[in-house]
């Protein structure tokens, strides 16, 4: 049986902290659970929320990848829809490499109508552009 944990990275108003403190703390937490034997981090995305969520899942994981050495890396997801996908892929294959094979690429077409309009993309278009960027 393996283990893994979500951090959702949520920072609601109410108890908001500052994003570095915010980021370095998340971080810290991957590498305690690396510690307490964890196998796998997932990482969340969302966009024009309040209460944060990670926008950009990439760079933190490779900051999560620089500070550890055997916990999996995973995206849960990384909505494609609003990447470009070479980007994406030549991020993530930098990661990999960052990380000794240790990420695990999870993407998905997205589905909150904000986000969406937020980004100026017709939400009708996620699964012509989610195959697009596959």
């Amino acid at each position: 049986m393996r283990f893994g944990f979500m951090m959702p990275f949520q920072n609601p108003p109410r108890w908001a902290r500052p994003y570095p403190e915010l980021y370095r703390e998340f971080i810290n937490q991957t590498v305690l659970a690396e510690e307490l034997g964890y196998d796998t981090i997932w990482l969340t995305e969302h966009h024009f929320d309040d209460d944060g969520w990670s926008p950009s899942l990439l760079p933190l994981a490779a900051g999560i990848a620089t500070r550890t050495s055997r916990i999996r890396i995973g995206t849960f997801i990384l909505i494609l829809p609003f990447q470009h996908a070479l980007r994406v892929a030549e991020d993530a294959a930098t990661i990999d490499i960052l990380s000794n094979g240790r990420l695990d690429l999870g993407v998905g077409k997205g589905y909150r109508l904000k986000e969406f309009t937020g980004f100026g993309i017709p939400r009708e278009q996620r699964e012509a552009l989610l195959e697009e960027g596959l």
